[in-house]
């Protein structure tokens, strides 16, 4: 409305100046037409010297009804003040480019959108924070559509930064799953062992531990003594099939599970082995034996979510070998239920300790 007005404006003036050859109307006019032309030239100044950056990855630890904030900034590199930048920007998960048409009209599938104008003063670099809201673990895709200038008159508009795309992690809240592991098979105890030294036989030494070779040749026993090597590996098999048919906030709840019961296997110093069949039945594992590996680990089954899609049936074969969990949030050991969780009373049932072993039974 404004550049309608200024434009009349500097129309009216012509004519008026034409039509009474009054010499001050005519400055006048040269004056409007100096201005618009200095409005258009500094419009392209300004956008030439404003920048858009922000990372294409960044991590959110979960926390219910809380906004997550995308870092973005905003710097002005030239000498001269910005009155007016407005940023445009839309979020949603990335599962929900490939919902369903039902999916999609859960609220929770639904693209939002929002906006923000700010100011920059000469030399300046923003620091922004973009509202999009984490209620769900997985990716999160912020995308930046329009990114917008003005001159000091708000004439003319520059576009300074194309469309960017920024993915943000949403990692489950640090829920640990107590885990009492009882009972368990003598593979599964067993340690590796490697030879450290060759002694002289003490009285208590285990006779097959004499090392017959070396005890010939003197006239003395002498022993292998062994190091321990700590290496308790427990594996545990994802069934994700018929990941596309379940709903947003069950995939969230299962991720939470899956976060809980692999810190959980940690604390009790065992490292795990995680598997997961994709498209095409192919198998995909990951070796996790730190809080780090963890989130990496979620970082890329959020990528591969569209790969789960089509699977029909779990692996029972992988599922007799240890762990077990599912999407319908049945955590099994050995092809035995030992945990079942359920959406809405996660954090209770993950405070909770879970009893594995030959004498645990089912509830």
């Amino acid at each position: 409305m404004k550049k309608v007005f200024l434009i009349s404006l500097f129309l009216v003036s012509w004519y008026l100046a034409g039509f009474f050859h009054a010499a001050h109307i005519m400055v006048l006019a040269a004056a409007e037409t100096m201005l618009f032309l200095a409005m258009y030239l500094l419009s392209w100044y300004l956008r030439s010297r404003v920048q858009l950056s922000a990372e294409s990855l960044q991590n959110l630890r979960l926390h219910t009804e809380k906004d997550a904030l995308c870092s973005v900034t905003v710097e002005n590199t030239g000498v001269l003040p910005v009155t007016k930048v407005l940023l445009k920007w839309n979020w949603g998960y990335r599962r929900n480019q490939t919902a369903s048409k039902k999916m999609k009209r859960d609220k929770n599938c639904r693209r939002r959108k929002e906006s923000r104008s700010i100011s920059l003063d000469a030399k300046e670099a923003l620091l922004l924070k973009l509202l999009a809201r984490a209620e769900l673990c997985g990716l999160l895709d912020v995308t930046i559509k329009k990114a917008y200038l003005w001159d000091y008159l708000g004439l003319f508009r520059r576009r300074f930064a194309q469309k960017t795309s920024i993915e943000i992690a949403v990692l489950p809240p640090k829920h640990v799953l107590r885990i009492c592991l009882e009972g368990s098979s003598a593979a599964e105890e067993e340690t590796e062992r490697e030879l450290f030294q060759i002694r002289e036989y003490q009285q208590g030494d285990r006779a097959r531990d004499i090392a017959w070779k070396q005890s010939v040749r003197s006239d003395n026993l002498f022993v292998k003594e062994y190091r321990e090597i700590s290496d308790a590996c427990s594996e545990l098999f994802l069934d994700l099939a018929g990941c596309d048919e379940y709903e947003p906030e069950k995939i969230s709840a299962f991720y939470q599970v899956l976060y809980g019961v692999v810190a959980g296997l940690l604390a009790v110093g065992r490292s795990l082995r995680v598997c997961w069949r994709c498209e095409n039945n192919t198998l995909q594992s990951a070796r996790i034996s730190s809080e780090r590996e963890i989130d990496l680990l979620l970082c890329r089954l959020y990528r591969e979510e569209d790969r789960f899609n089509g699977l029909t049936a779990g692996d029972e074969a992988a599922c007799a070998k240890g762990f077990c969990l599912d999407l319908e949030l049945n955590l099994f050991y050995g092809k035995k239920r030992v945990a079942i969780f359920e959406a809405e009373k996660l954090s209770e049932q993950l405070a909770q300790t879970v009893y594995i072993g030959e004498g645990f039974d089912e509830k």
